[in-house]
């Protein structure tokens, strides 16, 4: 499992390179969700994921921890609009 980001700015933005399959892993898609609460906004050059990768993704459980700041972060929205309320 290998996760390679690179900072697109100073304080926003990271090209994420990874692997589809290893995305798909919870541990990785953790790593993944860390991020972005830290830099915002991610892109995934060439990735080349399905519609069905995506919906598995989207599903991953989110960690305690993780919850709890993207709760605080947008009042709880998240979870409301991803069905989880």
């Amino acid at each position: 499992m290998t996760l390679n980001a690179r900072n697109l700015k100073e304080s926003i933005g990271s090209e994420v390179h990874v692997a589809v399959e290893d995305l798909l892993q919870p541990a990785v898609a953790a790593e993944v969700r860390e991020l972005l609460l830290q830099r915002g906004v991610l892109v995934f050059p060439q990735l080349g994921i399905s519609d069905e990768g995506q919906v598995r993704l989207a599903g991953l459980p989110v960690p305690d921890f993780l919850d709890a700041d993207l709760q605080a972060a947008d009042g709880g929205g998240f979870r409301e609009q991803a069905g989880r309320a």
